[in-house]
């Protein structure tokens, strides 16, 4: 039997150490926790739901928008090289941080014949601001009376829209695009301007 004072020790050096790894579980515990929730909701933006999307395949609807260089930008000009439309605000965190994709999309063009624009709404010298912070090159559109969105049915931002050379809906994007977007949003990334996960933002709150 050990002295009491050895015993002490012992018991107190099992006891620090059984704390610690208690604490790294729980930890991991919530890390999965973490990603699991991020997969639900991506898998959630997905399923049928009562918002309305529009559908793969459906005729886009055209439209003609002022861009801000003044230039008027038609839809029905893209068909035949398609186009990704990128609804979005120059107010949304969310939008800010989807930008570093939407310019390796948009480095792209030439290679993949898909050209990129903007579409948003809202005070002009905000928007010249955001396009300068985030050096989006690429021509942004006005849609000031927000028919062009209802008309898009978008209901979130950003809201990415993949039209093809006939100018139907090829994909659809809803929300920030990240490492634990839908299975589905990442294989289209790839398929189409070979974007990795690896190139996307993580989710707040999880480790790189």
């Amino acid at each position: 039997m050990l002295p009491r004072f050895q015993s002490r020790v012992v018991f107190g050096v099992v006891g620090r150490y059984g704390l610690i790894a208690l604490l790294s579980v729980l930890l991991l515990v919530m890390i999965y926790q973490n990603r699991l929730l991020i997969r639900t909701v991506n898998s959630l933006r997905r399923a049928p739901s009562a918002v309305p999307m529009l559908q793969m395949g459906q005729e886009a609807p055209l439209f003609v928008l002022p861009s801000t260089t003044s230039d008027y930008v038609e839809l029905a000009d893209y068909r035949g090289k398609g186009v990704l439309l990128i609804f979005f605000d120059q107010t949304c965190e969310a939008c800010k941080l989807d930008s570093a994709l939407w310019q390796i999309i948009d480095q792209k063009t030439i290679q993949t014949g898909i050209s990129v624009p903007g579409v948003t709404h809202g005070d002009t010298n905000e928007i010249r601001a955001f396009v300068q912070e985030t050096r989006l090159q690429f021509p942004i559109l006005l849609d000031e009376d927000y028919k062009v969105m209802q008309d898009y049915l978008v209901y979130e931002i950003p809201c990415k829209v993949l039209l093809d050379s006939e100018l139907q809906v090829a994909h659809i994007w809803v929300g920030l695009t990240n490492q634990y977007s839908s299975p589905e949003d990442l294989y289209e990334l790839k398929r189409h301007w070979g974007v990795l996960p690896s190139q996307l933002s993580i989710p707040e709150g999880l480790p790189e």
